[in-house]
């Protein structure tokens, strides 16, 4: 009997662990963001990310009509922003010449599609 039992143990913990458990996963309800963005001046180093924008281009999903593109005025360095997908980014700031990195891919985890951080240092050239 005790041998019976010891087995229906087993094969349940088999089941289990082999991902036969049926329960649904729950996500925890936080925001996580895709890009982190720090914003540099070239020759000194310094975060000059305070009065510079950003424009954030996310390339369309084939069954979307149009790209979604938000212009953000950063307030802080870093910058986090963006979920998963393909992003075209260009920062203007006075005083600096434009910097753009086009096709920023950002996966998914799989668990909860939530999205595997990339950091990105912005180094922005000055004027000539």
């Amino acid at each position: 009997m005790m041998h019976r039992r010891i087995r229906r143990l087993a094969l349940v913990l088999l089941i289990v662990a082999a991902g036969g458990c049926t329960e649904s996963m729950v996500c925890p309800a936080i925001l996580i963001f895709g890009i982190d963005l720090d914003v540099r001046d070239s020759v000194t180093n310094t975060a000059v990310a305070a009065g510079t924008t950003l424009i954030a281009r996310r390339h369309p999903d084939p069954t979307a009509p149009t790209a979604k593109v938000d212009t953000i005025q950063l307030t802080q360095n870093p910058y986090a922003f963006g979920g998963v997908g393909i992003w075209d980014l260009t920062l203007l700031h006075a005083g600096y010449a434009p910097w753009t990195r086009t096709s920023v891919t950002v996966k998914s985890t799989g668990r909860c599609d939530f999205p595997q951080p990339v950091a990105i240092t912005a180094r922005l050239v000055p004027a000539p």
